[in-house]
């Protein structure tokens, strides 16, 4: 009987040492090492569809990728609330396809980019990208990182591109939003999310993004995050939301529709554009210890429709829109430090 309650009091003591350990809470919040030097990957994915008859409709789809290396310059506050960030841009990808319309695809990594800048201005404009420094600020719990230094040179870049296809003066257009200040802050908002300090498996806390969804415009949605469980020194993170406003004064409005009829009549297309349906999703890996996200992954799914009447009829659109969006760090190598 002495044994059997040993036992069982052993077995009692494990039982609630697990409850308690799968109880324990962390403290969320970014940190930020002193000199600390990390690379950051944002890749991007969206894609819009929709039709107008007679004329046609549009199928777009986009995939861009920028890789730059973040460094840490300085911190405010002895618990370091904020910190001031140093960004220089490493590689720079940008694909955008329009169904009869044509492509635009380049690799600032690949060994053609330098011919491909010479050949073409939109090309060159996103290889001098990379090497461009930026700064912004950034708070330890995520709220309103500030990006400087890049929409001057986007303008300088990509605003002065005029292009006769209505893909490449589309492109330039995304890259020029997708490039300066706001774009990086999107991006940046998706990799410092917002963070509620200590907190437990199960808790919640609210946050938005921002994203631009070329020739749509500008999608804004709120977003729920929630602490799902902490496991050998990582919390995830899940994410749900839902699209609540489209801002279509940033549409890509490329021609006039004598020149594409579809792109050129987009003002009036989008302006009764109405939200069906719309969803939110994600999930970010977060290191406790180093107070950084590994990774953070989303996708946004939207419907809408708009009624457009071009010749008296009034006509139903319906229009199909897609994003998805990852961010990841990797440490910079030790000799590059050292170097």
């Amino acid at each position: 009987m002495k044994t059997a309650a040993v036992a069982f009091g052993l077995f009692c003591s494990l039982l609630l040492a697990g409850i308690a350990h799968a109880a324990e809470g962390a403290d969320l919040l970014h940190k930020f090492p002193k000199n600390g030097r990390r690379n950051i990957r944002d890749v991007m994915e969206t894609f819009v569809g929709f039709n107008v008859p007679p004329s046609g409709g549009v199928k777009a789809s986009v995939k861009a990728e920028r890789t730059w290396e973040e460094s840490v310059k300085s911190t405010k506050g002895k618990e370091q609330q904020s910190a001031a960030m140093a960004g220089k841009i490493l590689a720079v990808r940008f694909n955008m396809t329009i169904p009869e319309k044509g492509s635009v695809d380049f690799d600032s990594e690949s060994t053609q980019a330098k011919q491909e800048a010479a050949m073409d201005p939109l090309y060159a404009a996103l290889l001098s990208l990379k090497g461009r420094k930026f700064q912004y600020a950034v708070e330890a719990n995520g709220k309103n990182p500030k990006v400087t230094g890049m929409t001057a040179v986007a303008a300088a870049l990509f605003g002065k591109i005029k292009a006769k296809e209505a893909i490449s003066q589309g492109a330039a257009k995304m890259c020029q939003a997708l490039f300066g200040d706001n774009g990086f802050e999107d991006a940046l908002k998706e990799y410092y999310i917002p963070l509620p300090g200590n907190a437990m498996p199960g808790d919640r806390w609210k946050g938005s993004m921002t994203n631009s969804l070329y020739p749509l415009g500008e999608i804004i949605a709120s977003v729920e995050y929630k602490l799902e469980k902490i496991e050998d020194g990582k919390a995830r993170i899940s994410i749900t939301g839902k699209v609540d406003k489209i801002d279509t004064s940033t549409a890509g409005l490329e021609l006039p529709a004598k020149e594409d009829p579809t792109m050129g009549m987009l003002p009036q297309i989008l302006k009764n554009l109405v939200i069906e349906s719309s969803s939110v999703t994600g999930e970010v890996v977060f290191d406790v210890a180093k107070g950084a996200v590994l990774k953070a992954v989303n996708a946004i799914e939207l419907k809408c429709k708009t009624e457009f009447s071009p010749f008296g009829n009034p006509i139903v659109i319906p229009f199909e829109a897609k994003k998805s969006r990852t961010v990841e760090m990797s440490e910079v190598e030790e000799e590059k430090k050292q170097g």
